[in-house]
């Protein structure tokens, strides 16, 4: 059950944990919350930037999939492409922080 409510924590990027996660989780459990914290993240970057397109397209979504041949209007590829886009400047910017802060930290964690 504290592993359900921290999975779901995660997810929500709330960072609410019952148990201390450095001592109650193996290598394998820490790995899997770092993986939802960012699929957490990543989502609601990801749900922000589809809703401006379409809220800055001017136009809807039902009469954006019925006039979208005629029209200027943003398309699904362009939702990919900038979803892409995200993802890969997220992913840039948390590896060239941590690079940054590897060399911060004593080497007292080093396995």
């Amino acid at each position: 059950m504290d592993g359900n409510f921290t999975a779901t924590s995660a997810v929500c990027v709330a960072g609410l944990t019952v148990v201390d996660t450095a001592t109650a989780y193996t290598l394998f459990g820490k790995i899997v919350i770092l993986i939802l914290i960012q699929v957490g993240g990543l989502g609601l970057m990801l749900v922000d930037s589809v809703l401006s397109m379409l809220v800055m397209g001017r136009i809807g979504y039902l009469t954006r999939l019925s006039t979208q041949r005629e029209s200027s209007a943003v398309s699904w590829s362009d939702v990919r492409t900038a979803a892409i886009m995200i993802i890969k400047l997220s992913l840039t910017i948390e590896l060239a922080v941590a690079v940054l802060l590897a060399g911060r930290f004593p080497c007292r964690f080093c396995v």
